[in-house]
């Protein structure tokens, strides 16, 4: 009788921030749990302990240990991966666990954990999930497997090796999401919970600021929309300027939400579209998210998310002024049939049973 083999799943955000790493780790590891043939363990930096779930209790990002040493050297985030990683690193050798494989999804977190892995019990392999910007030199000796889920990324690296002639040791298998159960409320009823009145609602997900999901721009867009559309932004307000200006100029036409993840199901079941405006994405689960629901999803033209939908036609340069306005326009008779598309994408490409036996191939 084969031995049952354990597998470690570090996410030090997971249950305390909310972003696409920690979303993919969140439905990787449920849907693990159905495999009978491996133990996975969960460890986290924070939240509960639950069954199979281990919360290593490191100190936080914006906690006083961080937030001193990034005087010295590198950020906050960056010493919160590394108490995380040593934490791990403790609590294995105290309860002498023996894990056959480690996989990391912060690049910091594997660096340090690779760097020690021959004092770890059984010198498990560690792989390294990236879905960021880092470059091939930066995380090409952070792990024993790369995991890419961008196709950019993935492209990058294989020219890497082949200029160094080094071993081309990553695998390229994207983000993914579970279908969605039948969602009970009507949309008359879900406008009504969430206030947002009659209209096409153009859908977007994200913090509220300019830089990095680049909400200014979607602001700007909007406004070139005829009168009968509705914005809907489901995200913090970081910046409080720019949300009280377009909420003066755009009035009742913009609405601001945050929703606990299990009622953004609701949101993408009324919207009419979907738009991702952020320009250096590593991925953009939300795309998956909108996907799933069979919305017309618009984002930046750029491989990565020509990849994830398959299609040019709601691509759009995002540093064009009404470029995206005009795209919609145009595009008006035309997006529920795009938006059906996009659906079969997902459940052919991007649906969990579609890419199982690739994730238990890359950790058992």
């Amino acid at each position: 009788m084969s031995k049952i083999k354990n597998v470690a799943i570090l996410c030090c955000g997971l249950d305390t921030v909310r972003r696409g790493y920690e979303t993919h780790t969140r439905v990787l590891f449920n849907e693990l749990q159905q495999e009978q043939e491996c133990r996975f363990i969960l460890f986290k930096r924070d939240g509960e302990q639950l069954c199979n779930e281990i919360p290593l209790k490191s100190p936080y990002r914006y906690g006083f240990l961080c937030q001193k040493l990034k005087l010295l050297r590198g950020d906050h985030l960056y010493w919160e991966s590394v108490f995380f990683s040593l934490y791990f690193f403790i609590h294995t050798l105290f309860y002498f666990k023996r894990f056959n494989t480690i996989s990391c999804i912060e690049p910091m977190t594997a660096k340090v954990l690779y760097f020690l892995k021959f004092w770890l019990p059984g010198k498990p392999q560690i792989i390294l999930t990236h879905g960021v910007t880092n470059t091939p030199a930066q995380i090409y000796f952070t792990a024993d497997k790369i995991h890419q889920v961008n196709i950019e990324n993935y492209l990058k690296m294989e020219d890497y090796c082949k200029k160094h002639q080094l071993k081309n040791k990553q695998v390229l298998i994207p983000h993914f999401l579970t279908r969605l159960p039948p969602i009970k409320l009507t949309n008359d009823e879900i406008r009504e919970k969430y206030k947002i009145p009659n209209g096409n609602i153009l859908l977007s997900v994200g913090a509220i600021e300019a830089v990095q999901k680049r909400t200014k721009y979607i602001f700007q867009e909007f406004e070139n929309l005829p009168n009968n559309w509705i914005l809907v932004v489901c995200g913090k307000i970081q910046d409080k300027n720019l949300h009280q200006k377009f909420k003066n100029r755009l009035k009742e036409r913009y609405i601001n939400l945050y929703l606990p993840n299990a009622e953004m199901k609701y949101l993408y079941k009324i919207a009419t579209i979907f738009v991702q405006a952020s320009i250096n994405e590593g991925f953009g689960m939300v795309l998956l998210e909108a996907m799933r629901q069979g919305l017309p999803c618009f984002a930046h033209n750029r491989p990565l998310f020509k990849w994830i939908l398959k299609s040019e036609t709601t691509l759009v340069n995002m540093n064009n002024k009404n470029e995206l306005s005009s795209r919609i326009i145009n595009l008006e008779k035309e997006l529920s049939l795009i938006g059906k598309h996009q659906f079969e994408i997902f459940n052919n490409h991007f649906e969990w049973e579609k890419v199982k036996s690739d994730y238990k191939n890359l950790l058992i």
